[in-house]
């Protein structure tokens, strides 16, 4: 019976287990390899993951001015714009107010507070938290100290991902994303085949240090033109025409940002961007005017924060869909900005 025993036990290592686990090694190996070349420098999280895995570069001025948010943020404020500071964006595709805390206690851990931060989302509601992980964690925005944060703050104020997970159900699906697991990203893949190929690609891979002196993470739509009519308004504008519903997790985070920010000594400035002038503008009015009064009232709290008004609607010249703006509208904002931020964050 010991013999019995010992073959069936190596017969489920070595024929069963083992064979598995050279499988996954193989294709985790691989896709992190292509990763590594491919999807770390592609626009997404190139820059971010740079700024926060390898030193600044030695030349870096002091940095002024942090941006985060979601990719409104990503792409109407352009960092290059300003004169009067040294910005960085930061903000994140799919960002919530819970991103934004965790980015900015990631930075003040590595780098030390800012002078000022600004703080832009046009889309806090609920479904953008359904968005961690394929958009937050599958593109390493965040390091593992923020991870066990958010579990613990989450279960410590009821809040996500307490609220939607168990702690095993969290990490589970948090290493199933980091390793890649959850789905085979053939849409990065794609991207990555049809990418302009030669020496140039090639260079850039290699000086991606360079990358957060040059282009400080702003994501940049080359289309000045507006998106034909038909997909001007698309799905992801949709909820613009649903009454606006707070989420406690987005107001929870909005104030720890407040009060993360005031002890800090930084300013916190927020914004509510324009959308493009449209026909359906009376349709989503209400759902605007809703959302920038309930965030006016939850950052009220913070002594750190302050408002920079700015218009409800702006032409459609300057949008790339209906909230996002083309590079022509990212240097119009500048000129919005740029006096409150040189009255309070130019050194």
């Amino acid at each position: 019976m010991k013999v019995r025993g010992g073959k069936r036990f190596k017969f489920l290592v070595f024929g069963f287990l083992l064979p598995i686990i050279l499988i996954f090694l193989a294709y985790y190996g691989l896709v992190t390899a292509y990763f590594d070349e491919i999807f770390k420098f592609s626009i997404r999280s190139m820059y971010f993951r740079t700024f926060f895995e390898r030193d600044l570069p030695r030349n870096m001025p002091t940095i002024d001015l942090i941006i985060l948010g979601d990719s409104t943020a990503r792409a109407s404020v352009n960092p290059l714009e300003f004169e009067s500071v040294f910005a960085v964006n930061l903000a994140v595709n799919g960002g919530t107010a819970l991103s934004a805390y965790h980015v900015l206690d990631r930075y003040n851990r590595t780098y030390g507070p800012p002078k000022c931060v600004m703080y832009i989302s046009q889309y806090n509601w609920k479904r953008n938290y359904n968005s961690f992980f394929n958009k937050v964690v599958f593109y390493r925005y965040l390091n593992w100290e923020n991870i066990k944060n958010i579990w613990e703050i989450g279960a410590k104020n009821g809040v996500f991902p307490a609220t939607d997970y168990t702690k095993l159900g969290f990490f589970t699906r948090i290493v199933r994303t980091w390793l890649y697991i959850d789905e085979l990203p053939l849409n990065l893949i794609q991207e990555a085949y049809f990418q302009p190929k030669g020496p140039e690609q090639r260079v850039r891979m290699r000086t991606a240090r360079l990358h957060v002196m040059r282009e400080r993470g702003h994501q940049s739509y080359r289309m000045v033109a507006v998106l034909p009519e038909s997909q001007f308004f698309n799905e992801n504008h949709v909820d613009f025409l649903n009454e606006f519903e707070p989420y406690e997790t987005e107001d929870f985070y909005l104030k720890q940002l407040g009060e993360l920010a005031e002890k800090s000594n930084t300013y916190l400035f927020y914004a509510f961007l324009p959308v493009a002038e449209d026909s359906r503008w009376e349709n989503v009015r209400p759902h605007i005017e809703s959302r920038n009064e309930h965030i006016k009232n939850v950052l009220s709290e913070s002594k750190a924060a302050i408002q920079i008004p700015l218009p409800l609607t702006l032409s459609r010249h300057y949008f790339f869909d209906f909230s996002h703006m083309n590079s022509d509208g990212a240097k119009y904002l500048r000129t919005l900005l740029e006096p409150y931020l040189e009255a309070r964050c130019k050194k």
